[in-house]
């Protein structure tokens, strides 16, 4: 009985040995912890781990800081996208969270928003109030431009006067030209 089992001890050691080589080999989408293929949680679609997988347990994902849930299981988040940005001329009425996306609302008259540094419209500047003039007034998406009192009719006054300066030094040249032709 001895001799049996010393016949097949070799052939035990090499059968453990072919297998103790053998690893598993995971998906790109998983990766091995022990014995196991565990499912990733990957950055680059928007996910993190939430719960690390174990014996007993899949990975549980949820969805990166910015990022919300569009596709969920048991096992948590499967899919995530990233928050909308609101545009210019409207504001964040609802913060993203994990699971919803940002909600955005017009501004109302009278109001603006770039789209980004504001989470609601402000009030477009009362030029009036501040002693300025209107220069230009705002609408959703920009705020009223204002200027010192009488800026832009000085600007106009300039015009004019440069206007009439170019025409009169014109004349002259022209007057100067057929002045000079006659005396030939």
């Amino acid at each position: 009985m001895l001799r049996k089992h010393l016949r097949t001890a070799p052939l035990l050691v090499l059968v453990l040995s072919v297998f103790r080589g053998h690893t598993l080999t995971c998906r790109r989408s998983e990766y091995l912890i022990g014995d196991k293929c565990c499912p990733t949680c990957s950055a680059g679609s928007g996910l993190k781990i939430k719960t690390a997988c174990t014996t007993t347990s899949d990975t549980v994902c949820e969805p990166l800081e910015g990022f919300y849930c569009t596709d969920s299981s048991e096992n948590g988040c499967v899919k995530a996208e990233k928050h909308s940005s609101c545009q210019p001329g409207q504001y964040i009425r609802q913060k993203g969270t994990a699971f919803r996306d940002t909600e955005c609302s017009e501004c109302s008259d009278g109001t603006f928003s770039d789209g980004t540094l504001f989470p609601s419209c402000q009030p477009h500047t009362q030029c009036e109030a501040l002693n300025l003039q209107l220069i230009k007034p705002g609408n959703a998406s920009t705020d009223a431009e204002c200027g010192e009192p009488g800026s832009r009719a000085r600007i106009s006054i300039a015009v004019v006067l440069v206007t009439c300066l170019v025409i009169v030094i014109a004349l002259c040249f022209k007057n100067n030209k057929y002045t000079g032709m006659i005396g030939i």
